[in-house]
């Protein structure tokens, strides 16, 4: 009996130290997986966009930006490219602009074929401050990551010149109609037509009683004489209708460039309408 007994004993104990091995080792196991985790998420961790700032063309005082930009986690996605437009080296102005990168661009697509060819940009800043600034373009991340730098280049945007010219004659033509001629021209577009605008009555809002707008294309050899550097065709010759009375014409000249909004003033005739 005692025999068997410690034989017993001595099995039992030998079946707890095995199974404690076995639940040892499965509680290491257990901690694998954590430590696989761990390192799939460093492995995919976000990546900033890339891409590069080709260039920057100023016409007036818009500046067109072209690149391309894309996100490397989605590389089949079309991003945002933001540009950030200093107007002055000092950073007294800051100007943004975006536009969603999804031209196509082979040569990208030749140097990284895992990004397919649709990540250009080409588009416009609009700026009317003149002198040397600092542009800098940005890849915008897919999922609200870090900006990937793309570049910066430094703009110069020539000063603006006010349009020129002259209101020459208001002349009484009968049945109520009037002549109005002169001729402006813009220094910095001399090849384009200056808008204009005739007031009937005065120069202020509360007193013209008609705006007749137009524009200053016609023939003045006499202008291109006096000012090579602009050319003839920025002449206008205008018959209207006007109120019967004694009442000036005026006239107003607007700038080409859209982004100056003041107008210059071409002087103004008084006329006698009968």
């Amino acid at each position: 009996m005692i025999g068997k007994l410690a034989s017993s004993t001595s099995a039992s104990r030998r079946y707890r130290a095995g199974r404690l091995a076995v639940l040892a080792l499965a509680a290491s196991a257990l901690v694998v997986p954590a430590v696989t985790a761990n390192a799939a998420t460093s492995a995919a961790a976000n990546r900033a966009p890339i891409g590069h700032f080709d260039s920057a063309v100023v016409h007036g005082s818009t500046v067109t930006v072209s690149g391309w930009t894309v996100d490397p986690d989605y590389p089949h996605n079309s991003i945002v490219a933001r540009a950030v437009f200093t107007p002055n080296l000092l950073g007294a102005s800051t100007k943004y602009a975006t536009n969603i990168s999804h031209d196509p661009r082979a040569d990208v697509a030749a140097a990284h074929p895992e990004f397919g060819p649709n990540h250009g940009f080409s588009f416009n800043i609009e700026t009317a401050m003149a002198g040397t600034s600092r542009l800098c373009l940005y890849g915008v991340d897919f999922k609200a990551g870090p900006d990937g730098s793309l570049g910066c280049l430094s703009v110069t945007v020539l000063k603006n010149h006010a349009p020129v010219g002259h209101l020459d004659s208001v002349i009484a033509k009968g049945n109520d109609h009037i002549e109005i001629r002169g001729w402006t021209a813009d220094a910095d577009t001399p090849s384009t037509a200056v808008s204009i605008n005739l007031l009937l009555g005065g120069m202020l809002s509360s007193q013209y009683y008609k705006s007749v707008p137009g524009k200053a294309a016609l023939s003045r050899p006499d202008v291109a004489a006096a000012y090579p550097a602009l050319g003839a065709k920025h002449g206008f010759d205008v018959t209207v209708a006007a109120r019967a009375g004694r009442s000036p014409v005026c006239a107003i000249a607007f700038d080409t460039d859209p982004n100056y909004q003041a107008s210059t003033s071409l002087g103004c005739i008084t006329v006698t309408v009968s």
